[in-house]
């Protein structure tokens, strides 16, 4: 399979890419990404989304993104994604407290934030196809969708290269780092794409219990919390949504 390959610095719809990439219709994507990983053992392909995302998601972009992998690398070094979520916590809530004591406020309690539950659900719809692919509007493939070659084998690193997080609710990009490295080891979790505000991971070994289900659909929510409060509802909801399941999904506003 040959490859139109467009060079690290190429044009997007505004800006430039960082890392050489290819550009294909939705509906091949997935054969293209086979393709690719199967053709390169010294980068990672990776789903940007279309031109417009992929904009997006280097229009902050430092000029040296070796430089910017290595330091989000070096915080995730031999640190579980829990305890960096924890310190995340920590932080954000420290800084809120200080901003209403500034106030003569009182911050409100960690506990306003426990994830929604409800009762087990009776239909559950795992996702089987990638959706990063597919066009909110019309539910259809988008038309075109870049696929980048990062400079890693290892695809837990991508949100590193691509210096991405620390923006609203979305995690630092350690934490991507950390989380992914995890779900690779245990569900054999790759990660496919990383758009503007998308990552999905392709499972490799799908979880199969419900317990298992609930406890990773709590790590899902306190990785991205809108996942339930704009999708599934509740975290049983979402954990029953994981069993089977052969794509993990996650977006953040």
């Amino acid at each position: 399979m040959s490859f139109d390959i467009k060079p690290a610095g190429h044009e997007l719809a505004y800006g430039h890419a960082p890392f050489p990439f290819v550009a294909v219709d939705g509906a091949s994507a997935m054969a293209t990404y086979a393709g690719l990983r199967a053709g390169w053992q010294d980068a990672s392909p990776v789903i940007w989304g279309t031109s417009e995302e992929a904009s997006r998601l280097f229009e902050l972009y430092g000029e040296e993104p070796e430089n910017t992998a290595e330091a989000s690398l070096a915080a995730a070094k031999g640190k579980s994604a829990a305890e960096l979520m924890d310190a995340h916590s920590a932080a954000r809530y420290a800084s809120l407290a200080a901003w209403y004591a500034k106030r003569g406020e009182t911050a409100p309690k960690v506990e306003d934030e426990l994830p929604p539950r409800g009762a087990w659900p009776q239909d559950a719809y795992p996702h089987q196809v990638p959706l990063s692919l597919i066009d909110v509007v019309t539910g259809r493939p988008k038309e075109e969708v870049l696929i980048g070659l990062v400079p890693t084998v290892r695809t837990w690193e991508i949100p590193a290269f691509h210096g991405f997080g620390d923006w609203n609710a979305c995690p630092s990009p350690s934490i991507h780092v950390a989380i992914a490295r995890e779900w690779a080891e245990r569900y054999g979790a790759r990660l496919i794409a990383n758009t503007s505000d998308v990552i999905e991971f392709e499972v490799e070994r799908p979880i199969a219990s419900r317990d298992e289900a609930l406890a990773v659909a709590e790590l899902q929510y306190r990785y991205c919390g809108d996942i339930v409060h704009q999708g599934t509802g509740t975290i049983e909801a979402l954990a029953a949504s994981l069993i089977g399941a052969k794509y993990w999904f996650f977006w953040w506003d």
